[in-house]
């Protein structure tokens, strides 16, 4: 299906580019990474290679607005007590944007919200915030955005044929419905407000399910942001969540930045939030050592687990290059805190990565 959707989408764009003026890039990433966890156990050691090659074509009309193709694949190879092997179309799109508006079709990513570790808004993408690449599986699905002038924007979008499990979805979407939803985002009392809907039809109960979320982040001094998010199905609550946020740089040396998070998740029906079944908190300090160094201490803390998850990272930047290790200590839980999926790394481990910009 993603095969097909790609060669559209070259068809569609490269029949205008050669009738006028037009310009490309290629640019890619390419990382080599190894470590290891339950180092004082079962030693268990992994490593792999991933290359990202990005294609983007352009064509420019005099209107100022312009019609853009973008392909990348992800190539990757992994061990892991044995090789695995991979190729998969990464994005594939053609958008057309003017000043103000913008429609994208294809394989690609929609994230949106201000919360930084613990997001009830991670509706599409699985974005983890220890993964130097950022990599998330794309969603197919066309996308229209406004922007008015006073920078309000308009979102509306339309997903079809996803039939993995996308955010922190723990059922599967019916692949051959098409999922549809939209959001406003607002400028108000020098900060901004967003509220997010979607509807989508459950593959197991064939029943309809509605996520309506409302968000903001202001800057007082400090950063404040909130997200929360609230989940029907069946015509009853199937699950509320609320992050509440605030970040604020301390001038300690080059710069001490503080990041901090709380999540209440409740599972049960109601109309209110009175008995939580999950208490998450998030923390995360980072310092610049200078302009390329960089150190970053990620805690994690589960009241139900009453478990603690620690993740220290150092980064070296270069002008393509970039070095990261990391160290962490990732109680047995059978899934990965800060994506929802599957994950049997535990225990005390390490990693090393180098990623090449080309």
């Amino acid at each position: 299906m993603q095969n097909k959707i790609a060669l559209v989408l070259v068809v569609m764009l490269f029949g205008n580019l050669f009738s006028g003026e037009y310009k490309y890039d290629y640019r890619g990433e390419i990382s080599l990474q190894g470590g290891g966890y339950s180092l004082f156990e079962d030693r268990n050691f992994y490593g792999g290679a991933r290359i990202i090659p990005f294609f983007e074509g352009q064509k420019n009309y005099s209107d100022g607005s312009y019609l853009k193709l973008q392909l990348s694949v992800d190539a990757f190879s992994s061990y892991n007590n044995k090789w695995k092997n991979e190729l998969e179309l990464y994005r594939s799109t053609v958008s057309y944007q003017t000043l103000q508006t913008e429609i994208k079709v294809g394989l690609q990513k929609i994230t949106f919200g201000p919360a930084r570790y613990l997001r009830p808004l991670m509706w599409f993408d699985r974005i983890n915030p220890t993964d130097p690449m950022q990599i998330t599986k794309g969603v197919n699905a066309a996308l229209f955005r406004y922007y008015t002038m006073n920078n309000t924007n308009f979102w509306i979008w339309g997903l079809y044929q996803n039939d993995e499990l996308k955010g922190m979805e723990a059922r599967q979407t019916n692949p051959d419905r098409p999922e549809w939803g939209g959001r406003v985002q607002i400028p108000l009392m020098g900060g901004e407000v967003g509220f997010s809907f979607h509807n989508r039809e459950l593959l197991e109960s064939r029943k309809q399910e509605h996520r309506f979320a409302l968000d903001g982040h202001y800057d007082v001094g400090i950063g404040l942001w909130f997200e929360s998010s609230i989940n029907l199905h069946k015509d009853q609550v199937d699950r509320k969540m609320v992050t509440i946020g605030s970040d604020y740089t301390f001038g300690i040396g080059n710069g001490l930045n503080v990041v901090g998070e709380y999540m209440p998740i409740e599972q049960s029906n109601g109309v209110l939030m009175s008995k939580p079944d999950e208490h998450l908190l998030a923390l995360s300090l980072s310092y610049p050592i200078n302009i390329m160094d960089q150190v970053m201490y990620l805690t994690y803390y589960s009241e139900s687990m009453d478990k603690i998850f620690h993740y220290l990272q150092y980064q070296r930047t270069y002008d393509r290059i970039s070095a990261n290790i990391s160290l962490f200590y990732f109680p047995d839980v059978g899934y990965d805190i800060f994506t929802g999926k599957k994950s049997r790394m535990s225990g005390f481990g390490a990693q090393a990565m180098v990623i090449y910009n080309f």
